[in-house]
């Protein structure tokens, strides 16, 4: 084993608790986790982007959500993760059509 690893017990003869291994860590860990959770096929990666989508619909500043995704920028974090919702799109539209009300009723 290379330096500063080791083995299954440790210098005084205990069981360590090692990270597992990129070669068995799907399998071990992640196979059984989905599974138990009921979620069969989930991928890590949905697990950033379900992530990435509620930082930016909980209206997270999107530098706060870059920080937290280990973004090198807000532009990652919005064109890759953050997912458009449809409440989102009906609050928007009912934000324009509300200043255009309020905007003709001030100069009518």
């Amino acid at each position: 084993m290379g330096e500063g690893r080791e083995g299954r017990e440790g210098r005084e003869g205990k069981a360590t608790t090692q990270p597992p291994h990129h070669s068995n860590w799907r399998q071990r860990i992640w196979v059984s986790a989905y599974e138990r959770a009921g979620l069969p096929g989930l991928r890590f990666h949905d697990l950033r982007s379900l992530a990435a989508s509620v930082l930016v619909a909980s209206g997270i500043n999107v530098k706060t959500a870059m920080t937290r995704l280990g973004h090198a920028s807000a532009r990652t974090t919005l064109e890759l993760y953050a997912r458009a919702h449809d409440d989102a799109d009906v609050e928007a539209a009912q934000s324009v059509g509300a200043w255009f009300r309020s905007s003709a009723s001030a100069n009518g």
